[in-house]
């Protein structure tokens, strides 16, 4: 789940409709914007209830109180975007993640901890999977992600040592950093590595990486052409309608994947960009097709049609 994404958060997306209405009309009540907001929502009029109390300087900040009674929009009113239910549930059970210790220090942990405060009763609605069973060393993952994150940021290569699974070891080898991931079903991490020697992608349990080092920038020449090669020459463009989950599933089976997001409120559609590996194509292939019939492949059209040859016939997710 992406947390605090306006585009996908309905009740900034209402506080955004709220705004020009307001600027129609002028002034409302503060009933009639309760009414506006919450629209028979059981979970957003919970919340919104909350907010609704302005003597906690919590909710409405955009907002002025005229003479009658009723509001209107402040001058310089900036729009709050004013968390769910669910995007507290998931902050605070990631928080409490026993991976957090991996990415964020004990310190941040508490502090988080203390500003998210106890559960509320809503969240008996909300079941999180996904805790895990894989015995993590937390210190070794942690210093080994930390260099590859260094790594993939600065664009700099690794020089590493592993093993496999069967035991064959791989020694003092040099590599370029592609993307990183985490498997929910294994919950194991992975890095996708392009060694010097190899001159080909490989994935790497991090776990199973034991020595490991920044080792500077790669002086090679063709390394850009190289990349450039293994890059997607376009962006596969999804469109995905929010119906049964559909959205938070494409998110979770897309998220390893660089990715912008728009949301078309005319057509109520979510549209996602991925720029992807040529490498990557059998495995979006596969994610994709179990997203099911609330996803259209927009482009690229030779995506597409290995989609539609797959498939063995045109459902109406493959687009025409």
């Amino acid at each position: 789940m992406e947390l605090f994404a306006k585009s996908k958060n309905r009740l900034y997306l209402r506080l955004v409709d709220l705004s020009h209405e307001l600027a129609r009309r002028g002034t409302m009540s503060l009933s009639e914007i309760h009414r506006f907001l919450t629209r028979g929502n059981l979970v957003v009029e919970g919340l919104v209830s909350k907010w609704l109390d302005l003597n906690s300087g919590e909710f409405l900040s955009f907002l002025v109180e005229v003479p009658n009674g009723e509001y209107k929009m402040a001058v310089e009113g900036v729009l709050p975007v004013l968390p769910s239910i669910a995007e507290y549930t998931w902050l605070r059970r990631l928080v409490a993640h026993r991976l957090a210790p991996v990415f964020l220090d004990e310190g941040l942990i508490e502090k988080l901890t203390q500003m998210l405060g106890a559960p509320g009763g809503d969240e008996r609605f909300l079941e999180v999977r996904g805790e895990g069973w894989f015995d993590h060393d937390l210190a070794h993952l942690r210093s080994v992600l930390r260099v590859l994150l260094q790594a993939s940021q600065g664009g700099q290569m690794i020089r590493y040592s592993s093993r496999s699974q069967g035991g064959q070891v791989f020694a003092d080898k040099e590599a370029h950093v592609l993307r990183l991931e985490y498997s929910l079903e294994s919950d194991l991490f992975y890095v996708v590595l392009y060694p010097t020697d190899l001159k080909r992608p490989v994935k790497v349990m991090v776990h199973l990486i034991s020595e490991i080092e920044l080792s500077g920038e790669d002086d090679a020449e063709d390394w850009e052409l190289v990349l450039r090669e293994l890059r997607a020459p376009e962006p596969l463009v999804l469109e995905v309608r929010d119906v049964k989950g559909t959205l938070e599933r494409a998110f979770l089976l897309l998220s390893c994947f660089e990715r912008q997001a728009l949301y078309d409120r005319d057509r109520d559609i979510h549209v996602i960009r991925l720029f992807y590996y040529r490498f990557d194509e059998a495995l979006l292939l596969s994610r994709i097709y179990s997203l099911g019939e609330y996803v259209l492949i927009r482009s690229p059209r030779d995506f597409r049609e290995k989609f539609i040859a797959r498939l063995g016939s045109d459902p109406p997710n493959c687009g025409k």
